[in-house]
C-alpha cells in the first residue's frame, strides 16, 4: 500500500487542542501506516526540522517496507493555524526561506495551511486587525514557495448550514489528515507550485457497527431458556440406629447362698442409657452437619451451573419435597406434643396467630400459655433432656416405681438377713444342777435350747437368698424396661431432629431459589446509549441479528463456565460485564453490511449538504467544484467531477467537497459578534435565479397592476 508521509503541527489553542483530542484517533485509524504521521503537539512549528528527521528515520522508514508499505517521497505538512495568530507570518517566512533544509534531498513539501477563520473565536478588535492582516498577507500567489493549499474553515458553509461550536470541525482536520497519509488527496487541480485558496468540505460516511449492548440483550433471552440438565434433591438422612457393639447388661446370675448379694445392677444400667442417649445424639449431628446453615447446602448453586430452567424445576422440587417434610415433621412432634398434654394445640397456635395477624379478637392468655408451652417442649427436644421425657411417659414412670419397690424390697430382705443370719445370738442361761441331773434320767424332761437349729437356719437362708435374687431379677426387667423406653423416645427423637434439620435445609434452600429467582427477573442488561451525533458525520445503524443457532451455543458455554454462577454471589455486575464482553465477541464475528446498500438518494442528498465547503465566499464564474471520495461506497447522486479511492478502512466511507480558486477577499465572514469581510466586498453579482426572477416578463401580473 502507497502512504504518503505526513507531518502536523498546531499554532494556537484551537489547533493543539485539536491534535490532542485527533492524535489517539490517528493511531487506532492508522494502524500499520500510523508510523508514517508525526504528530507534533504544543509545539508549534519550531521543531518540523527534527520531526522530519524522525518521520523518515531509516528503521522507521524500513519497518514500514517491511510491513509491505510503500513510502512516496512527497512530503505533507498539515499546518492548523489560527487567522488572527501573531507568528503566522513569520512561520510562513521562515518556511519560505529555508527550503533546502526542509526538502530533505530534494523531497517535495506540500503545505496544507489549515486556516481556523475568526468566527470560529471570540476575538478582540486588535485579534481582528491581526486576522485581517494575515488574510491579507496569504492572497494567492503562483511563486510562493514552498507549494501551499490553504484551506479556511468558517462555522457556516457554502449551503449556509452553520456549526455550534468549534471543536465540530475536528473531524474535517481529522480526515484530512488520514487522507494525506493513505491517498493521493487533491493539492493543486491545475498546478504543482505556489500558494492558493481552496474550500474544503467532509462528511464521513460509516455503518454503526454491532452494539454490545445490543447483542448482549439478544443472548440474555435464550441464556434463561437454556438447560443443561436437571438436578435431584438429596433424599433425607436415615434414622439412626444405635451402636451394633452396643452391649446391654446382662441379667444377673445367681450365686451361692453364704452371703447375701448385692444390689448392683443400678451403675450397669445407667452407664448403658448414657452410651445409648450419646450415640443416638453423635449420629444425629453427624447426619444433621451437612443440612445445617455453616455449611450451605448449595444445591441452588449447583442447579445454576446447569441453567435457570433447572433452578426453576429445582424449586418446584423444594416446594414439593417441603410440603411433605412439614407433614412429616408434624407426625413426628406427634408423640411428644401427647406425652405434654399438647395435642392438637400447635394447630391451634396456628389458627390464633392467623386471626391475630388478621385483626381478629382472640384469647390473649389461652394465646400466650400455648406460646409458652411448646416453646418449653421445643427446647426440651433440642438436648435433648431425655430425662424430661421419660419422667413424664407411664411405661417409664411405671418402671421406674416398681425398680424403686423392688429395691426396697431388696433392702427390707438384706435387713431380715442381717438381723437373722449375721447377728450373733444372745447367749442362753445354764439351767441348774438338778434340771441338768433330772434330764439325765428322763430325756423329756431334759430342758430345751432357746435357739434356733441348724435346719432352721438353712431355711431361713434359703429363703432370704430367693427373695435378693428374685428382686433384683426384678430391677434388671425394670431396667431392661426403662432403657427400651429410653430407645424409643431416642429414636423418636432422632426422627424429628432429623426431619426439622432437613424441613430447615429445604427451606433455606427454597428462600436462595426465590431470592435468585427475584435477582433474576430484577437484573436489566444496560441499554446503549444514545448515538453520538455530529453534523459532519452520516451514521446508518442497520439491524444485526444474531442466529439462534450461534445464540444457543453461546449459551451453554456460558452456562458451562458458570456464569450464572454470578447470581449465587449477588455479583450482578460480574453479569453484566461477562454478557458485554460476550456481546463485543459477537460483534466482531458479525460482518458489517455494504455501506452502498443504505446509501439511497435522500442519504447522498445529506451527504452532499453536509460536505459542502466549510466556507462562506462569493460565488465567481472561474470556481470549479469537484470531489474526492475514499471508500467503496457507490455514488447514486452526483453532480460533479469525482475522484474515487475505494481502498480505505471498512464499513466507512469519507466524501470531501472541493472549491477552487479562491481568494481571501472572496471570504465572507459571518459577524457573530463579529467581524467585517477582510477586504471591500466586491460588486454584488445577482444570481442567475434572481435575475431571471426580476426580468421575467409577466402580464398577467403587469395587467393586474395596471388596473
Amino acid at each position: 500500500m502507497n502512504l504518503y508521509p505526513t507531518i502536523v503541527a498546531a499554532s494556537g489553542e484551537l489547533g493543539d487542542r485539536a491534535l490532542r483530542v485527533l492524535s489517539p484517533l490517528w493511531r487506532q485509524r492508522l494502524g500499520p501506516a500510523w508510523p508514517a504521521l508525526e504528530v507534533l503537539e504544543d509545539q508549534g512549528l519550531g521543531p518540523l526540522e527534527a520531526g522530519l528527521g524522525r518521520l523518515l528515520d531509516h528503521q522507521r522508514v524500513v519497518d514500514l517496507q517491511l510491513s509491505g508499505h510503500f513510502l512516496s517521497q512527497a512530503l505533507n505538512l498539515v499546518w492548523v493555524a489560527q487567522a488572527h495568530h501573531p507568528k503566522l507570518r513569520s512561520d510562513l517566512s521562515r518556511l519560505a526561506d529555508k527550503p533546502q533544509g526542509l526538502l530533505f534531498g530534494g523531497r517535495e513539501l506540500r503545505v496544507h495551511l489549515v486556516l481556523l477563520l475568526p468566527d470560529l473565536f471570540a476575538l478582540s478588535q486588535e485579534e481582528k486587525a491581526q486576522a485581517q492582516e494575515n488574510l491579507d498577507y496569504l492572497r494567492p500567489d503562483p511563486s510562493a514557495l514552498p507549494a501551499t493549499r490553504v484551506w479556511p474553515l468558517s462555522l457556516r458553509n457554502r449551503a449556509d448550514l452553520h456549526l455550534r461550536s468549534p471543536e465540530q470541525v475536528f473531524p474535517l482536520i481529522q480526515h484530512l489528515v488520514e487522507a494525506c497519509v493513505r491517498s493521493q488527496f487533491p493539492f493543486h487541480p491545475a498546478q504543482a507550485k505556489g500558494r492558493d485558496w481552496a474550500g474544503l468540505g467532509v462528511c464521513r460516511l460509516e455503518v454503526a457497527p454491532p452494539s454490545k449492548y445490543v447483542l448482549a440483550a439478544q443472548l440474555w433471552p435464550v441464556l434463561c431458556q437454556t438447560s443443561m440438565g436437571s438436578l435431584v434433591l438429596p433424599k433425607p438422612p436415615p434414622i439412626p440406629k444405635p451402636e451394633p457393639q452396643q452391649v446391654l447388661p446382662e441379667p444377673p446370675k445367681r450365686t451361692n447362698c453364704l452371703q447375701h448379694p448385692d444390689w448392683e445392677i443400678d451403675q450397669p444400667w445407667e452407664t448403658a442409657r448414657i452410651r445409648l442417649r450419646d450415640s443416638y445424639r453423635l449420629q444425629v449431628d453427624e447426619l444433621a452437619f451437612a443440612f445445617e446453615p455453616a455449611l450451605p447446602w448449595e444445591v441452588a448453586r449447583e442447579a445454576l451451573l446447569l441453567g435457570l430452567p433447572a433452578l426453576e424445576q429445582l424449586e418446584a422440587q423444594l416446594a414439593h419435597a417441603l410440603g411433605e417434610t412439614n407433614d412429616a415433621l408434624k407426625a413426628a412432634l406427634e408423640p411428644f406434643d401427647e406425652l405434654f398434654g399438647l395435642r392438637d394445640r400447635r394447630d391451634r397456635l396456628k389458627r390464633l396467630e392467623l386471626r391475630a395477624e388478621a385483626g381478629r379478637p382472640i384469647p390473649e392468655e389461652e394465646l400466650e400459655q400455648l406460646r409458652g408451652r411448646l416453646a418449653e417442649l421445643d427446647a426440651l427436644l433440642e438436648g435433648p433432656q431425655i430425662e424430661e421425657l421419660l419422667a413424664r411417659d407411664p411405661v417409664a414412670k411405671g418402671a421406674t416405681q416398681q425398680l424403686q419397690q423392688a429395691r426396697a424390697r431388696f433392702e427390707d430382705n438384706r435387713k431380715h438377713w442381717r438381723e437373722q443370719l449375721e447377728q450373733p445370738r444372745p447367749q442362753e442361761p445354764r439351767p441348774p444342777f438338778w434340771r441338768r441331773m433330772i434330764g439325765l434320767f428322763w430325756p423329756s424332761l431334759r430342758p430345751r435350747s432357746l435357739g434356733v437349729d441348724a435346719e432352721e437356719l438353712s431355711r431361713v437362708r434359703k429363703r432370704l437368698c430367693d427373695a435378693a435374687w428374685t428382686e433384683l431379677g426384678a430391677g434388671h426387667a425394670q431396667h431392661q424396661l426403662l432403657t427400651q423406653q429410653q430407645q424409643l423416645w431416642l429414636e423418636r427423637w432422632a426422627k424429628y431432629r432429623l426431619i426439622r434439620v432437613y424441613r430447615d435445609a429445604l427451606a433455606r434452600e427454597r428462600e436462595r431459589c426465590q431470592t435468585i429467582r427475584r435477582l433474576v427477573a430484577e437484573f436489566k442488561l444496560p441499554a446503549a446509549g444514545p448515538p453520538t451525533r455530529h453534523p459532519l458525520v452520516l451514521r446508518f445503524e442497520p439491524p444485526y441479528i444474531v442466529p439462534q443457532t450461534e445464540l444457543e451455543h453461546r449459551s451453554k458455554q456460558l452456562i458451562q463456565e458458570g456464569i450464572l454462577e454470578l447470581f449465587w454471589d449477588r455479583d450482578l455486575q460480574g453479569l453484566e460485564d461477562r454478557l458485554l464482553l460476550e456481546g463485543e465477541r459477537m460483534a466482531a464475528d458479525l460482518p458489517l453490511p455494504d455501506i452502498s446498500e443504505l446509501m439511497d438518494s435522500e442519504a447522498w442528498g445529506a451527504a452532499t449538504l453536509a460536505s459542502a465547503p466549510r466556507v462562506m465566499a462569493c460565488h465567481r464564474p472561474d470556481h470549479e467544484a469537484h470531489g474526492f471520495l475514499l471508500g467503496a461506497v457507490r455514488p447514486t447522486r452526483w453532480l460533479e467531477p469525482l475522484t474515487q479511492q475505494a481502498e480505505w478502512l471498512p464499513g466507512e466511507g469519507v466524501l470531501f467537497r472541493f472549491v477552487h480558486p479562491l481568494a481571501p477577499d472572496q471570504i465572507i465572514l459571518a459577524d457573530y459578534g463579529g467581524m467585517e469581510p477582510t477586504s471591500s466586498p466586491p460588486p454584488k453579482v445577482p444570481s442567475p435565479a434572481a435575475h431571471s426572477l426580476d426580468e421575467r416578463p409577466n402580464p398577467l401580473l403587469e395587467a393586474i397592476f395596471d388596473e
